[in-house]
């Protein structure tokens, strides 16, 4: 099974729900006691939200590649 790479963070009750989609939706399709190869880049959002606030926005679109290489460096084929 292919891992799935999730930034997650931006806010923890969407990263828990997305996490549970996603095994949900694998189990249904896979049966019995299958699931998601998930692995999750949970972030502290709130230096992103000053990022934001302060318009720093090619610092923020770095810093999320980054986590999204880290995902891929860790084994991950697909990102959400």
């Amino acid at each position: 099974m292919q891992k799935i790479g999730l930034i997650g963070g931006v806010t923890w009750t969407s990263t828990m729900d997305y996490y549970k989609l996603i095994n949900q939706k694998s189990n249904k399709k896979l049966g019995k006691h299958n699931t998601a190869e998930v692995i999750i880049y949970s972030l502290n959002f709130e230096p992103v939200l000053e990022k934001m606030t302060d318009g720093k926005w090619d610092i923020i679109q770095q810093e999320f590649i980054n986590k999204a290489l880290t995902l891929k460096e860790s084994g991950a084929v697909f990102l959400q």
